[in-house]
């Protein structure tokens, strides 16, 4: 237990190291979430640049808003800011004080009070007003006036209250604002807080959503996106502090706060599909904060749903415990996925947990479009001892698309437990154009079955940046069975810090036309930990890959594993292939260590007909009936021969 929790530590380190040391020197305020339009971002005397999804802002970074244009902006741990066209602001920081100096247009911000730490104040400075936050939603606007005229803003706060002083006069007493409330600011008189009816609260925000069309080229520029340090990512929205803090705010605002959770089905306003029931849940531009789970199935009831459990667009939600726990029995019968989620951020200890019950889904569990998720709990979903998790679908179980996966310390991203059984007829997770980032297990079967169809791979990512320690182990008499290969990668860059995929003294079966492990035009680093390997079979473990293709196949970009194995037999542990080890097509691998491996030097091929060595300690390595262990179409690297 504690070599492992040295090896989580170890890997965090790693994670900080990894980012380039030109922007070690700036001081990091947050990342981009969601653009729309024209957005740029301008650094001292530069010419103003771009500003992509998924780019890291600066402290002191100057960000424009063109016309019909829209941002998002996650700051460290404490605020998420949408920030309207025609707007201009500059983030600072000094002295526990962090300021968002709002030149022109509009803003919403909302502020996560469980997150600051003591005396910490977020302040928002219009032209000539300044409103201190500490756990709040607020909306501050500037407003044009003639030249000469005295400067104008306008300050509404949707929950908790904000002080306002004026800008220029520091020292003056605050007019305190609860909310719903608004309240205007003429030159350096502050007026008297008046209230903000629903009617006034939805106009107001309607300029503040991501409405605009979404062309082919501007879509295909998120996809290609990449965090430009997935390090910094380790430490937004997640962290301690006292999850009923929020919660306890809430409360004490006024009864129409918009952050207060339904505890009651809702039925949605708006399009959509005429023959769907409204969804059980379903948040609009909300802050929320759910003091335990979204729904819970207790034992021993059996429920059936046919409407989607979760819909939630351009939202903020924070749940004390789960988004959905099953001890009992339930089963989801709406083609379309369980939880949906577009433009939205999720902060939970578990998505799905299953302590002892069934879950059997029709459709898939999430789809995510823009949208961050922070796991705190065990994993992203948990099937825990004696539990049943069965998805009948072709679709992908979890979709993650131009958004962000984020797993806490300790936090895994699929758990099947002792006894446990999970079966899937397509992938577990696909991600498209976004970044999954932690310091656990991928996917991690202990003593339990773990089955995914031939529907594809169980990992499919496009364009995806991954960080994880290893992406998937096998344990303790844990099985896992694969119909199409266990990942498939195209584009992007993946960063497994131990092994990749690693099976101790249990066994892994898979067959179909894939390879068991795939990429191209995919940048792969594994064993940045000593001791790492690309694939590992040991402790009695046993594999069989009957799919005919080679067990790995890489195309285009390198492999790198400094001071790690390949392919790794050890311990008794047993590999039968049927079409060889590795392809690799117009690619380089480098390894200082031994690229494959067998303890005990017990390997026979129909290739290689030498007398193996010592049976007791075999690791056996055979290869029928495509006898290549290893075949490149580019000359092999030195470091392997």
């Amino acid at each position: 237990m504690r070599a492992r929790l040295s090896r989580q530590v170890f890997g965090a380190v790693l994670l900080a190291l990894l980012r380039p040391a030109s922007e070690a020197a700036a001081s990091s305020a947050g990342v981009v979430t969601g653009v729309s339009g024209q957005v740029t971002v301008s650094r001292t005397e530069a010419s103003p640049l771009p500003l992509r999804f998924k780019d890291e802002v600066f402290l002191k970074d100057r960000i424009s808003t063109a016309e019909r244009s829209l941002a998002r902006l996650l700051l460290d741990q404490k605020a998420l800011i949408t920030v309207r066209e025609l707007s201009d602001l500059v983030i600072t920081e000094q002295s526990g004080r962090s300021t968002v100096d709002l030149g022109a247009g509009k803003i919403a911000i909302g502020v996560a009070r469980q997150r600051m730490r003591p005396g910490e104040i977020v302040e928002i400075r219009t032209q000539n007003a300044v409103a201190a936050i500490r756990g709040t939603v607020v909306v501050a606007e500037n407003i044009p006036v003639p030249p000469g005229a005295p400067l104008q803003s306008r300050i509404h706060v949707l929950s908790g209250f904000v002080d306002i002083t004026p800008r220029n006069n520091p020292g003056a007493s605050p007019v305190r604002m609860v909310a719903p409330a608004s309240l205007s600011v003429a030159g350096q008189s502050v007026g008297v807080p008046v209230p903000l009816s629903e009617a006034a609260r939805h106009e107001l925000l309607r300029d503040l959503h991501q409405t605009l069309p979404q062309h082919a080229s501007v879509m295909a520029a998120l996809a290609s996106g990449e965090f430009t340090r997935a390090a910094t990512l380790a430490r937004i929205i997640t962290g301690g502090g006292d999850k009923s803090a929020g919660t306890r705010e809430a409360a004490a605002g006024a009864s129409n706060d918009p952050g207060q959770a339904p505890i009651t089905p809702t039925v949605p306003n708006g399009s959509g599909n005429p023959s769907a029931p409204p969804p059980l849940f379903a948040y609009t531009n909300q802050t929320a904060n759910i003091p335990g789970d979204l729904y819970q199935v207790a034992p021993p009831v059996v429920t059936s749903l046919s409407a989607d459990l979760l819909r939630a667009t351009n939202s903020a939600l924070s749940f004390g415990s789960d988004v959905l726990e099953v001890k009992g029995t339930l089963t989801s019968g709406t083609p379309r996925a369980f939880i949906g989620l577009d433009g939205s951020v999720v902060v939970t200890q578990t998505l799905t947990r299953l302590p002892q019950g069934a879950l059997t889904l029709t459709g898939a569990l999430l789809d995510a479009v823009s949208s961050a998720i922070t796991v705190s709990g065990p994993a992203l979903v948990d099937v825990g001892p004696g539990a049943s998790l069965t998805g009948s679908g072709s679709a992908p179980l979890l979709s993650l698309t131009d958004g962000l996966l984020l797993l806490g310390p300790g936090a895994n991203g699929f758990n099947v437990a002792p006894t446990a059984t999970a079966s899937l007829g397509g992938p577990l997770l696909r991600a498209e154009g976004s970044v999954v980032t932690g310091v656990g297990e991928l996917v991690s079967v202990k003593a339990g079955a773990l089955s995914v169809g031939p529907g594809g791979p169980a990992l499919d990512f496009h364009d995806a940046t991954v960080v994880g320690s290893n992406l998937g182990e096998v344990r303790s008499n844990g099985q896992l069975t694969l119909g199409g290969g266990f990942v498939r990668a195209v584009g992007g860059s993946i960063r497994s810090l131990d092994h990749f995929l690693k099976v101790s003294g249990a066994g892994l079966s898979s067959s179909g036309p894939a390879s068991l492990l795939d990429f191209t035009n995919t940048v792969l680093t594994v064993g940045l930990l000593p001791g790492g390997a690309l694939f590992e079979t040991l402790s009695l473990g046993v594999v069989s890959d009957t799919s005919g293709r080679p067990l790995a196949h890489l195309d285009g970009e390198p492999l790198l594993s400094p001071g790690t194995k390949g392919f790794v037999a050890a311990s008794q542990g047993a590999l039968e292939v049927h079409g060889g080890l590795l392809e690799a097509v117009n690619t380089s691998i480098r390894s200082s260590d031994d690229f494959v491996f067998g303890s005990g030097g017990a390997a026979s091929s129909r290739r290689d007909r030498r007398r193996p060595s010592s049976p007791s300690r075999a690791g056996r390595i055979r290869s029928r009936p495509r006898d290549r262990s290893f075949t490149s179409r580019a000359p092999p690297p030195r470091s392997i021969l």
